[in-house]
């Protein structure tokens, strides 16, 4: 089974609360048991709680606007650059490089216009097989020039560089052929925009898919005692690489599971 952003929720919890989160965005097809914690909150706080999903269902559209929050079917990054800049974001959509990259500069630059700082990123699935291998949930919404040979319905392994007709698949789009190089998988995208963006911090946590906190140095320090209190379980690497080995072992393809 793949791993879910829900089962971070007891990090992302005291971390919105650590730097008083009054606006959320979530990039995310996963609408579980996390969204209805940042609905919850949203509410209870009275703030705003939006999510961006371009294959969104009319009743999860519902859903989200019965509970005081928003949901729209829209591209990531036109309507990223369309918003209002929120306190913290959450992304965890189209799981490549060309969309991770711009939604972060997409981000950056809005937070610019508005004259604020970075604000917190959380970004999910930025281990294997994410980390340096991009993901297409739609091949045709990524330019041409931006994507790499890719295979529906390929199946990646652990140490195996090529995608073949074994191994994991989330059950949707297509994983690109070639694990590695310029431009390919969401921490390549991640550590591209480091470095051309000043002054940032960021840090992973290699558990169930991997969450990279993204932010300013200021934001850092005051959310560093509750991410130091996970990374510094010297378990969680070891323990995460024993989940993704048996994933690749067990059967030919895994459907994603939405809670």
């Amino acid at each position: 089974m793949t791993a879910h952003l829900s089962e971070f929720r007891s990090l992302i919890a005291p971390i919105l609360d650590g730097i008083d989160a009054h606006s959320t965005v979530a990039v995310s097809n996963d609408h579980g048991p996390l969204a209805i914690f940042l609905l919850d909150r949203a509410r209870r706080k009275g703030c705003r709680h939006v999510a961006i999903d371009p294959d969104a269902a009319l009743e999860t559209m519902l859903m989200y606007n019965d509970l005081g929050g928003a949901l729209w079917a829209e591209n990531s990054v036109e309507w990223l650059n369309l918003m209002e800049v929120a306190d913290a974001y959450i992304l965890d959509g189209d799981h490549n490089y060309h969309t991770v990259l711009s939604e972060l500069r997409t981000i950056r630059q809005r937070a610019a216009q508005w004259d604020r700082p970075m604000p917190l990123i959380l970004i999910h699935d930025v281990i294997w097989p994410y980390a340096r291998r991009d993901h297409y949930r739609n091949p045709e919404a990524i330019p041409e020039d931006k994507r790499h040979a890719h295979g529906a319905g390929l199946g990646v392994r652990m140490g195996q560089p090529l995608a073949d007709a074994g191994g994991f698949h989330p059950g949707y789009g297509a994983f690109a052929i070639r694990e590695g190089g310029p431009c390919n998988g969401v921490l390549t995208a991640i550590e591209d925009f480091k470095a051309e963006t000043p002054d940032l911090w960021a840090s992973v946590i290699p558990t169930a898919g991997g969450l990279c906190c993204l932010t300013n140095n200021a934001t850092a320090r005051r959310i560093w005692p509750h991410v130091a209190a996970i990374t510094n379980d010297g378990t969680l690497a070891e323990t995460e690489f024993a989940r993704l080995r048996k994933l690749t072992e067990s059967g030919p393809h895994h459907q994603r599971h939405t809670a």
